[in-house]
């Protein structure tokens, strides 16, 4: 019996909630820190010139930027979601040939990956990206191509980096991958200052300095992944494609991938609206520049939303490794217990990034304020860049409860297997209820020459929250029923017989 206790992982026979802490805080922590890369770069870029239409214009370009910045990290972390929880579930079903076989696949998906966005970034593609926004502004569109060539061609460190994240996610060593991250994220704060001011590099400073940052951690997770992570093969032989481990991948990562694409299309397409508006009330044409922006507000606020939201990715992360492992298994209490647990410890994170962006919210985006326009909009009204955004911050933070659960039943449905259901859940929060009610308050807002809608763009992110997490708790129940309360008790590892066997 202690033989086999060896090779028992500690996910089949850890305490549940210890367990979510321990894989789960490395992951909060190291997408919060991954979150900061753009938000660094937007907290430097903000204070790059002492003229407020230059720095206003560089902060659009990065909110211009940041969708396909987020399509790129979404693919491949949707691909890496995909292997985690097939390793999870290979490894609880001890099959290791198969899990050596699912990381080799996700890495050479990952060539794909990346020559996909070097083609974007290196071709006339990106420029046509740039005039979707259809901006007056002739430097947001220079900075934005600038800053996502870079990115993109260059784009083979982070793509690599978000696979070993989650290939050391699938084996419970998250703590890793929270040091290689914090390290590339340092390294990004202590060069943003030296290319963007010091050597007056601009927006290409701020890309450079990205970029090395990234390397340092993937450089970090590779040699983490080689060195610890015992459980996983190594050889080249494992990258050969094989049709089926690629679908196994794709048929919990596709999910995640739409999710992502879906949540960058959003972005996108809630920039061209608010586009529409600064133009209709916003473009001072003798000076050529914007006197306030929404998009300015929104996308700069975003980034802090997303780092709120980070805190649940990352306990996604450690709810689809518990869970595939143990639904592998077969141990249905510590599945019940992983979806018990998770669900509230998302409360808890959840609430208190209300309690924070309600109380604090002008602190918060006032980091910015350097890089924010003001003045006088075509109603003859005051305006400032600012309190748009406090506002925008305060009116939509709200919509983070229903967000953070929505989230968690994403990755319940992801780590049983059930893809399609997440997929739903991202289409209704991002696209079904959104989109249409934003298209409507912004097309009022032109066509009455009035402002007074403006709440109701903010407001659409709490009405399209809260009708998913309808919709999602219903879908969970289905799933929870056929995919865990079906599921026959299998009597795990005693702890301490494996602790015992680990230690001799």
């Amino acid at each position: 019996m202690a033989e086999g206790a060896v090779k028992e992982n500690r996910m089949g026979t850890g305490s549940i909630w210890k367990l979510l802490l321990v894989i789960g805080v490395p992951s909060i922590v190291s997408l919060a820190v991954n979150s900061l890369y753009n938000i660094i770069d937007t907290l430097f870029v903000s204070r790059m010139s002492p003229s407020a239409g230059v720095s206003t214009a560089a902060l659009t370009a990065l909110g211009y930027a940041f969708p396909v910045q987020m399509i790129m990290v979404g693919i491949a972390v949707g691909v890496g979601v995909g292997a985690n929880a097939a390793i999870s579930r290979a490894l609880g079903e001890g099959n290791k040939e198969k899990a050596d076989r699912i990381s080799g696949n996700s890495l050479f998906i990952g060539l794909v990956i990346y020559a996909v966005f070097l083609i974007f970034g290196a071709t006339p593609l990106v420029d046509l990206y740039v005039r979707i926004y259809r901006s007056a502004d002739a430097n947001v569109i220079n900075y934005t191509v600038t800053y996502l060539r870079i990115c993109c061609c260059l784009s083979v460190f982070h793509i690599y980096f978000c696979l070993y994240e989650k290939i050391l996610q699938a084996t419970g060593k998250s703590f890793l991958n929270m040091i290689s991250l914090v390290t590339g994220c340092a390294i990004n704060i202590a060069l943003d200052p030296v290319f963007i001011s010091v050597l007056d590099l601009g927006i290409m400073g701020a890309a450079v300095a990205t970029v090395l940052g990234q390397a340092i951690s993937f450089g970090l997770n590779l040699t983490f992944h080689l060195r610890f992570n015992r459980e996983i093969g190594n050889s080249l032989k494992f990258w050969k494609p094989s049709g089926e481990i690629q679908r196994e991948i794709f048929r919990v990562g596709f999910s995640a991938i739409v999710s992502q694409i879906l949540l960058s299309l959003m972005t996108i397409i809630m920039g061209v609206f608010l586009t529409k508006v600064d133009n209709a009330f916003f473009w001072v044409e003798e000076n050529e520049t914007y006197a306030a922006s929404y998009s300015s507000a929104y996308s700069t606020f975003y980034k802090v939303q997303q780092f709120a939201f980070m805190l649940v990715f990352g306990l996604r992360s450690a709810v689809i490794s518990i869970t595939s492992y143990n639904h592998g298994r077969g141990y249905k209490k510590r599945v019940k217990e992983t979806l018990g647990f998770g669900f509230l410890y998302g409360l808890v994170l959840m609430v208190v990034c209300v309690i924070i962006v309600e109380t604090a919210a002008r602190p918060l985006v006032g980091l910015f304020a350097d890089g924010f326009a003001e003045g006088y909009d075509s109603l003859g009204a005051y305006v400032s860049t600012l309190d748009i955004c406090e506002k925008a911050a305060k009116i939509i933070g709200i919509s983070f409860l229903f967000a953070g659960a929505n989230i968690l039943f994403e990755s319940v449905f992801q780590a049983l297997d059930s893809g399609g259901y997440s997929l739903i859940v991202s289409l209704c929060r991002q696209a079904v209820f959104l989109i249409p009610i934003v298209a409507v308050a912004t097309s009022l807002m032109v066509k009455r020459g009035s402002r007074d809608l403006e709440w109701l763009i903010w407001a659409s992110f709490s009405i399209s929250e809260a009708a998913t997490v309808v919709i999602a708790a219903f879908l969970f129940w289905r799933t929870y029923r056929k995919k865990v309360l079906s599921m026959e008790e299998r009597e795990s590892f005693p702890r301490e017989v494996f602790e015992d066997a680990e230690n001799s």
